[in-house]
């Protein structure tokens, strides 16, 4: 019974202790979810910004450099560059052309056939994309918003005509922001962050060298054991439905809580930020565990050592009544042998007496 209970106790700890790790792993997820829309939304009020300054719709050069380089300080913790692209997705100026060399080598390029600049030119709306390999070869995400010229009333149909003019766009290094967004995560659980889009392509890991791949591609599923290749799989599918959730994950004989959190941008999940956490109880939960574990181990030490002492005390007991028994008996046996020969005696005298008479 005190070992039931016990157990029961120390189940029912383990099970408010996990508990405990899956909220938290949630509110985590929720947290940096949260975090990444507001550093993005910050972005993308800069470039709606920038797109809107007369210099920039007049195509003031001169004018407009100092912008760019004001917007990337104030957004370098996940930008690595705000650049401008004319109406034929010419490259005007990025705030990197404050470097002669970097000038030189850039300097109306043609970016016109990235969605960066095809997607506003075509919609007229700003525009965030998935993964895309610069220039430079580093993966990266953009945010671009349309610079559009308002012309007034059109004479045929009395509305604002609408003339499309260039591109303002920002750059965001993904090893960086997720570093950032790493260091914000609390070193007390252990957790660690992942993020994907919407298509499945990793955009940031731990690892560097799974970014920019499919997750359900063969180079990363070969990585992942056996055994939770088909749970986890199903799990990262109803991840990439736009809802939040977590989920229970054992590898290797521990516990991983996985939890997950959309991250939209202008009402469209583009992303999905992961928190993972190891399911290491300790601290308080800990300590409950092992003062319930050390409390059963007295008890039943106890029960125990009252149990031997017990048993030893009746078998002392036993020895003695077994040894009075045998002495008794060694007399009863005397006694009997001496009322035999009294018997035998008796029965000789009779004898003898009968003889006599006759």
């Amino acid at each position: 019974m005190s070992y039931q209970f016990s157990a029961f106790t120390s189940e029912e700890i383990r099970r408010i202790g996990a508990q405990d790790i899956r909220s938290n792993t949630e509110i985590q997820a929720y947290d940096m979810a949260n975090n990444l829309n507001s550093n993005i939304e910050a972005v993308d009020s800069i470039l709606a910004l920038l797109s809107r300054i007369p210099a920039i719709q007049n195509q003031d050069l001169e004018s407009s450099k100092e912008l760019f380089s004001d917007a990337q300080k104030t957004t370098s913790n996940i930008t690595s560059s705000y650049f401008w692209l004319d109406k034929d997705g010419k490259l005007l100026w990025a705030n990197a052309f404050e470097n002669q060399t970097i000038y030189e080598q850039y300097a109306g390029g043609d970016r016109s056939f990235r969605p960066y600049f095809s997607e506003p030119r075509d919609t007229l709306r700003p525009y965030f994309s998935s993964l895309i390999e610069s220039v430079d070869g580093v993966p990266r995400l953009y945010i671009a918003h349309p610079i559009i010229l308002d012309t007034g009333q059109n004479a045929n149909n009395n509305n604002n005509s609408s003339v499309f003019n260039g591109v303002v766009a920002s750059a965001i290094d993904l090893d960086q922001f997720g570093q950032v967004l790493q260091g914000q995560l609390s070193t007390k659980y252990g957790s660690t962050l992942g993020m994907v889009d919407r298509n499945g392509i990793i955009l940031y890991s731990s690892n560097a060298t799974y970014i920019g791949k499919d997750i359900f591609g063969d180079e990363f599923q070969s990585i992942l054991p056996p055994e939770i290749i088909d749970r986890f799989n199903s799990f990262l599918r109803v991840s990439l439905q736009g809802e939040a959730g977590s989920g229970d994950i054992p590898v290797q004989g521990s516990t991983n809580t996985i939890a997950y959190q959309p991250v939209s941008f202008s009402g469209d999940n583009f992303a999905v930020v992961y928190i993972v956490l190891p399911h290491n109880i300790q601290g308080p939960v800990g300590s409950l565990i092992d003062q319930q574990r050390n409390f059963n181990l007295i008890i039943i030490g106890s029960i125990g050592a009252v149990a031997v002492g017990i048993a030893y005390l009746i078998l002392i007991w036993n020895r003695r009544l077994s040894g009075i028994v045998k002495s008794k008996t060694a007399e009863l046996e005397q006694a009997n042998t001496s009322l035999q020969e009294a018997v035998e005696q008796l029965k000789d005298h009779d004898r003898m007496q009968r003889e006599f008479i006759n």
